[in-house]
């Protein structure tokens, strides 16, 4: 492989770029003008190209290797149909995998793509919070179910490329998961810490609140994509929990606070992490 072109300069793609720069890959960024007539996205790529201009986008896509779209999930659906129509092989970095692997199903030149995301991230977005060693040891989960072999190597060499580890799973599992991992606790963090300042308890946190809501605050554009395109899964998990919650709600509120079933849900956490 020796030419990428990533769609979407932001932490994701930026930290691809910034990565795969160490193995003398030609890089061609495309993304919005603003973005791409920074310093900062000068030196990042080796090309710009404003993704708002179709023939622009087309020719970078038809004369690179791999085509890497990490712009926001909607943003990516609107421009696979061109994208497709143009590259050897495409992949994607979003959050939630059952609508690109669906769209792409529906085209002819569908088998070119293999569905990614790379489990990794930092609190802060944006090109300016990219770093090349991100993906490093993190899971990087492919949904390879339609895509031609050749395809799938293609993006399993830049999966290995950037340090990460391969994960196969089908979109519909990764979308049930992530809804666990991820989604579900970016709407507790952002709850959390809502009624923390409305209950006028801030003061009052330390370490654990802070990593309990160090992602509340995220960029909402991304997140609306990610719950309009995940949001019965995110639904499921957020059900699940409430169900446990109350639960637990219930006993405590007892006279005296029934503590057995509290306790015994922190011992059966204990034990899970003291397995992984």
């Amino acid at each position: 492989m020796t030419s990428v072109t990533i769609v979407g300069l932001g932490l994701i793609g930026g930290s691809i770029a910034l990565s795969l720069r160490a193995h003398g890959i030609r890089l061609v960024g495309a993304d919005r003008p603003e973005v791409l007539s920074s310093e900062l996205g000068a030196r990042v790529v080796d090309e710009r190209v404003d993704a708002t201009d179709p023939e622009a986008l087309a020719a970078a896509t038809r004369d690179s290797d791999l085509v890497v779209m990490s712009a926001p999930v909607g943003t990516n659906l609107r421009l696979l149909p061109s994208v497709l129509e143009h590259a050897r092989v495409v992949t994607d970095t979003g959050s939630t995998k059952r609508a690109m692997a669906s769209a792409a199903a529906r085209m002819s030149r569908g088998a070119r793509f293999v569905g990614g995301h790379p489990m990794a991230g930092r609190a802060q977005s944006g090109l300016g919070a990219a770093t090349p060693d991100l993906f490093v040891g993190r899971p990087w989960i492919l949904c390879t179910s339609g895509a031609e072999e050749a395809a799938t190597l293609r993006v399993e060499e830049l999966v290995q490329m950037v340090g990460a580890v391969a994960v196969h799973m089908t979109p519909e599992h990764h979308d049930r998961a992530v809804a666990l991992t991820s989604h579900a606790p970016q709407v507790l963090a952002s709850l959390l810490a809502v009624l923390t300042d409305e209950r006028r308890a801030a003061q009052t946190g330390g370490p654990t609140f802070e990593q309990m809501t160090r992602t509340a605050g995220g960029e909402v554009s991304m997140w609306r994509d990610v719950f309009a395109t995940n949001g019965d899964e995110v639904a499921n998990a957020l059900r699940a929990l409430g169900h446990e919650l109350l639960g637990l709600a219930d006993a405590l509120a007892q006279s005296p606070p029934d503590v057995a079933q509290v306790l015994a849900l922190l011992e059966r956490a204990r034990t899970t992490k003291s397995r992984h």
